[in-house]
């Protein structure tokens, strides 16, 4: 891939990487490479390039049977990974901040209809905790998909709270959670739409109670503010360029610059 063309985005926003029964199975040396390339790219993006979450934690799924499109799939990656292998986080200063975001039914993988949830934790202006996950049940509208997202949101900041105060390393009065569902966040406060929403899990209503305590809250962002997107959807190169700015992943100077 040395001499590849690089992308300005890990995805083409149109890929459908659905398994195509028509296709025969890998042979063992292509299976062993998709493997080995997988997981070299999670430790990339475990430690600091959560712009490759979505489409890396995608990829995944396929270790076991990866077909050509999908061997093109991770080709494109490798050619964004090329690309922008000189950026980095860069932190400054800030709040504690959530953004939390979903995708109804999944845009990239739409067998099985699940949806994917993504969030990402910022503090001094730049991520520190960030997660790519496909939803464990099959959600019935946005709302529910949104609502499901805020639930596992609450809880992963309610330890985050905890651990960074035990730590003397961060503590305020209350934590925001970005989110860009206004249902799913009036539903968080009043159950007002009970006819429509009584088949939820009743677990996901706790986030109710937690929002009573005031230590944690719910705020409207708009899409194009989110800094989540595009942890659960490919995007544009224009929305990608925005995305991965709001995230804190800036490009630093090459070592050619730098010279």
């Amino acid at each position: 891939m040395e001499t590849s063309q690089p992308k300005s985005t890990p995805m083409n926003p149109k890929q459908i990487l659905n398994h195509r029964p028509d296709e025969g199975p890998p042979d063992e040396e292509a299976k062993a490479r998709f493997a080995t390339a997988i997981g070299s790219l999670i430790y990339l993006m475990v430690g600091t390039r959560p712009d490759i979450a979505f489409t890396l934690g995608t990829l995944s799924r396929f270790i076991s049977q990866p077909q050509s499109h999908h061997q093109v799939a991770l080709q494109r990656l490798l050619r964004y990974v090329k690309a922008t292998q000189y950026h980095r986080i860069t932190y400054r200063s800030g709040q504690l901040i959530r953004y939390t975001d979903a995708d109804f039914g999944g845009s990239v993988v739409t067998n099985g209809a699940y949806s994917t949830s993504g969030y990402v934790f910022q503090l001094a202006g730049a991520p520190v905790s960030w997660s790519c996950k496909r939803q464990g049940e099959v959600a019935t509208s946005t709302t529910h998909t949104e609502y499901i997202r805020q639930y596992n949101a609450i809880l992963y900041l309610q330890w985050l709270r905890t651990f960074l105060a035990e730590m003397k390393l961060y503590r305020s009065p209350v934590t925001n959670i970005m989110a860009d569902n206004q249902s799913a966040i009036a539903l968080s406060r009043n159950p007002e739409f009970h006819k429509r929403t009584k088949h939820f899990n009743m677990k996901f209503h706790y986030q109710r109670a937690v929002l009573n305590t005031g230590e944690i809250g719910l705020q409207y962002v708009p899409t194009e503010e989110q800094a989540a997107d595009g942890l659960t959807k490919p995007l544009g190169p224009t929305a990608f360029a925005k995305f991965r700015s709001l995230l804190g992943v800036n490009a630093s100077e090459t070592p050619r610059q730098r010279a």
